[in-house]
């Protein structure tokens, strides 16, 4: 009886294990988006100047906002990719006035390499949010 309940212990650690391991790799996936999102948008940034230089506050934003998600860590660091990904929709929304900025070829490849960054962005999450969910419940059960 004693060998079934180890066995059992030592079934369920393993499966635990294997979950924090899972999740452990989505988030470092979701960590390399984001690595080269940030290089996009330092691209995209140095392009857009000289075309909207009195959109200064929007671009402003995007830049503080990367600066932030560089910074930060954890759950703090997922929430400031967030804020970075508002303020480039704000951002991108506004060089639409820019006929000159649109015609760009640099500027219609650096916008079609971040429109793909970030639907791999929205995927990575959506993988993640399943095994967080499960790992979670997992420890909750065990802990108390």
């Amino acid at each position: 009886m004693l060998v079934i309940i180890l066995f059992i212990i030592w079934v369920v650690h393993a499966n635990i294990q294997a979950m924090d391991e899972r999740v452990e790799a989505s988030y470092g996936d979701l960590d390399a988006i984001h690595a080269e999102r940030h290089a996009v948008i330092r691209n995209l940034v140095e392009t857009v100047k000289p075309f909207a230089s009195q959109e200064h506050k929007v671009l402003k934003d995007v830049i503080e906002a990367r600066a932030s998600a560089l910074r930060s860590a954890g759950n703090e660091k997922l929430k400031a990719e967030g804020e970075v990904g508002q303020s480039l929709m704000n951002w991108l929304a506004i060089t639409e006035q820019y006929p000159e900025l649109a015609s760009s070829e640099r500027f219609g490849e650096l916008q079609n390499e971040l429109t793909h960054i970030e639907q791999r962005v929205t995927a990575a999450r959506r993988l993640l949010q399943p095994f967080g969910r499960r790992t979670l419940c997992i420890f909750a059960r065990f802990s108390g």
